[in-house]
């Protein structure tokens, strides 16, 4: 499934989620009956203090860049 998330206007503590080449949590989108969401999993462990990142893929830097500065 695709989905946008957009928190320009609203949104909670994964607005602050950055994009990274190497990011250690992925976007993964999940059906709670007939609700998609999207979670935010851990790809590797995550220290209390440490920024969280994923990629934002490709698609997205394109159309909303600017483009990657990893």
């Amino acid at each position: 499934p695709k989905a946008d998330i957009d928190s320009e206007w609203t949104g909670n503590w994964t607005r602050f989620v950055n994009h990274s080449c190497e990011p250690n949590a992925r976007f993964w989108p999940y059906r709670v009956g007939n609700h998609l969401v999207m979670v935010v999993e851990a790809v590797e462990e995550i220290l209390a203090g440490t920024e969280i990142t994923a990629d934002y893929g490709k698609e997205y830097l394109a159309r909303y860049g600017p483009h990657c500065l990893c």
